[in-house]
């Protein structure tokens, strides 16, 4: 086993053991017995492995229950994005002069958007439940794939199996299923990995300003309540499990996106 499949394997056993293992905690346990103790500021026991808060709210409970909601943004909005951009990118490709025109152009003015601002403006004043961060984070991201996408389908449109589709009367959703779709595999999955990183640090940033919903589970959430507690002993309680969980989510899907990269696109082989 080479250094590049190492790599792969961690990264897909720690996420496993992240978002499955929460999964199965959430669906067996009821975290809601343990979520509050009497003893606040506790160091670590058995019966709360990382100790609780100010508030007497279990850490690891938060830990469990903060997974879930990562996961979706990171699922959801990265999938969203990517095939949006994608069949956005075959309309503009297949659609003629006109349609490229207006997607490029519409491209061109969400990327002149500052999209942090607007999305943390947006998210102070409507404080917004999940599905709603989904949405907004979706808008304003959907857009950042779209020339890759039609680079990637113009140059695919030059195969010869596509041009004889075409010379075939073949139509055009029938390209786009049987011929595009397949050829961008390899670039959907690794923009799919790139767009659910950058989701989930946009949610945790969020999070961390405090502009999200506060009964969202949210590991920015739990960073934005452990800063009073920086400087002093239960930072390592309170500030190092969230920041933890999100170096470790953030980096494994760094690991998986290169080996998607590395074996796609620099060897042109398929897995």
């Amino acid at each position: 086993m080479n250094l590049r499949s190492f790599q792969l394997y961690c990264a897909v056993c720690v996420l496993t053991v992240i978002f499955a293992g929460s999964a199965l905690y959430l669906l067996f346990e009821k975290p809601e017995d343990s979520l509050i103790s009497e003893q606040v500021l506790e160091p670590p026991t058995a019966t709360h492995p990382l100790g609780t808060t100010d508030l007497g709210e279990d850490i690891f409970v938060q830990l469990i229950q903060g997974a879930m909601p990562t996961l979706a943004v990171g699922l959801v909005v990265g999938g969203c994005c990517v095939l949006f951009g994608f069949f956005t990118a075959a309309l503009a490709v297949l659609g003629g002069k006109v349609p490229d025109r207006i997607v490029l152009r519409s491209v061109d003015i969400m990327s002149a958007i500052p999209s942090t601002v607007a999305i943390m403006l947006i998210m102070s004043v409507l404080r917004p439940g999940l599905g709603s961060l989904i949405l907004i984070l979706i808008l304003f991201d959907w857009h950042v794939d779209v020339r890759t996408f039609r680079a990637k389908i113009k140059q695919e449109s030059a195969n010869e199996a596509v041009i004889m589709a075409k010379i075939f009367g073949a139509e055009k959703y029938y390209l786009v299923w049987r011929h595009l779709l397949p050829a961008c595999y390899p670039l959907l999955i690794a923009r799919l990995l790139q767009t659910a990183r950058r989701a989930i640090f946009k949610m945790a940033g969020l999070a961390f300003l405090g502009v999200t919903d506060p009964d969202m589970p949210s590991w920015g959430a739990m960073l934005n309540q452990s800063m009073p507690y920086l400087t002093t002993q239960y930072w390592q309680y309170r500030t190092l499990p969230p920041a933890l969980m999100l170096f470790l989510t953030l980096s494994s899907l760094l690991l998986i996106n290169n080996y998607v990269e590395q074996r796609w696109f620099l060897s042109g082989s398929r897995i």
